[in-house]
């Protein structure tokens, strides 16, 4: 099966610092949930972070029951077929700090974290437990769907010893959410696909486009409420990009970058609304996309196709 790695090289490149295998007897580092696995190569996702004091981050998936957890962590047991994972280790990679499990008793895939100034950690990725751990008080605890997936959203104190805060986000429909960033006054960011009828997503937003297969959804640090969130895309009813990057810039802009291509099922970058100033105003459905929205979800600052 599968292992995950994790490499350390040196500043100009030339030389492996440390570098080691991480997992279990079963497959790790590889997301093969039949209703989490929607693009082409979301089998490989997962994400990599450096604390301030240059400890290493990890979250990606595994069906590894012996995968090296930790004990006193918040979830030392694998909850169902394929949970996600999170891994804490020191800047040589010769000790797992602390590592968890974070699922429930259906299938679970981590992709990203964030980090904040305290070192707490989020998290973000889909679900289809209904008993994914969530916190009471959250802004909903409870699973939007039987049939499809959830996004998720948890944040986890730095030891690794309990979840703070934890949601699920989503509609009736198939939702995940891909990346999760944080701005300087520790709003939580997450970006990923729906396919939610009509503007369900919408909140708070003057920009959007109506069946937007694409969200982009902005939660207070206790993850209680949606301050803001929008859907954008063409407005077919299902996603046009697989997400591959995202960011969120001093000024509170959001930067959001994906691909589309029959490759992998029926995303495409045809029809998806560029500006005056694009880069590149044409495509053949089979490119990048890249856009910058403005921090309070109420103009396209800038979109270009790519490829």
């Amino acid at each position: 099966g599968s292992d995950i790695f994790v490499s350390r090289l040196s500043n100009n490149g030339g030389s492996l610092l440390s570098s080691t295998f991480l997992g279990g007897s079963e497959n790790d580092g590889l997301n093969t949930a039949p209703r989490l696995k929607f693009n082409y190569a979301d089998e490989i996702r997962g994400e990599i972070d450096i604390d301030n004091n240059n400890n290493v981050y990890i979250v990606s998936s595994t069906y590894s029951s012996d995968f090296p957890v930790t004990p006193s962590t918040f979830q030392p047991i694998l909850a169902g077929e394929q949970d996600g994972c999170i891994i804490k280790m020191d800047n040589q990679l010769s000790t797992i700090i602390w590592a968890s499990f974070l699922g429930g008793e259906e299938d679970d895939a981590a992709y990203s974290l964030a980090l904040d100034k305290e070192n707490i950690i989020y998290v973000t990725g889909g679900t289809v437990s209904k008993d994914f751990p969530t916190t009471p008080f959250s802004y909903n605890n409870t699973y939007n769907d039987s049939a499809y997936s959830d996004a998720f959203v948890s944040k986890i104190d730095n030891r690794g010893s309990s979840i703070i805060h934890s949601t699920f986000y989503g509609s009736d429909q198939y939702d995940q959410s891909y990346f999760i960033e944080l701005n300087k006054r520790g709003d939580i960011y997450i970006y990923g696909q729906t396919n939610a009828d009509s503007n369900l997503l919408v909140f708070n937003a003057n920009y959007f486009t109506s069946n937007g297969g694409q969200f982009i959804s902005v939660f207070d640090n206790d993850l209680s409420s949606v301050i803001r969130s929008t859907v954008l895309g063409t407005g077919k009813g299902s996603p046009d990009i697989s997400p591959t990057a995202f960011l969120v810039d001093k000024c509170n802009n959001i930067y959001i970058s994906g691909w589309g291509s029959n490759l992998g099922g029926a995303l495409s970058t045809l029809n998806l609304p560029v500006t005056s100033s694009a880069f590149q105003s044409t495509t053949d459905g089979n490119d990048f996309y890249l856009a910058v929205i403005n921090e309070f979800l109420d103009s396209l600052e800038y979109a270009t196709y790519f490829g």
